[in-house]
Formats: C-alpha cells, sequence, structure tokens
C-alpha cells in the first residue's frame, strides 16, 4: 500500500485479493462495506497507487494531520 493510506485501504486491499475465491456479496457483507463504497474507494485506491511521486510525498507529510 502506498505511503499515507487511509485505513480503509486494507479492507478494499483484502476484498479485492479474495474477490477470485469468493463471492463479492459475502465479501462485502464480512467487511461491512456497501458495493457503491467498496467501488468508490477502490477507485480511489488505484488512482492514490498510480499518482506522481509527488504525491505520495505529499500524503505522508500531511499522514499525521487531522
Amino acid at each position: 500500500m502506498p505511503a499515507g493510506s487511509p485505513v480503509w485501504a486494507e479492507a478494499v486491499t483484502s476484498v479485492t485479493a479474495l474477490r477470485g475465491e469468493y463471492p463479492l456479496e459475502l465479501l462485502l457483507r464480512v467487511s461491512g462495506m456497501s458495493r457503491s463504497t467498496y467501488y468508490h474507494r477502490a477507485g480511489s485506491l488505484r488512482r492514490m497507487e498510480s499518482g506522481r511521486p509527488e504525491d505520495a510525498l505529499i500524503a505522508e507529510a500531511f499522514a499525521g494531520c487531522t
């Protein structure tokens, strides 16, 4: 996972990895995510992973700020 990934990134990554073995509906029920939330967050995660190198540095710098 990229530096500064949000907390939900682990759940999305796990569901994505297990999709070949288990039905998506079951994985979503166990993870507590709705289908639309899963697809939205999976898209966000893909964009984060394919982002510019500067994006990772910025995310890391602001990871502790809230």
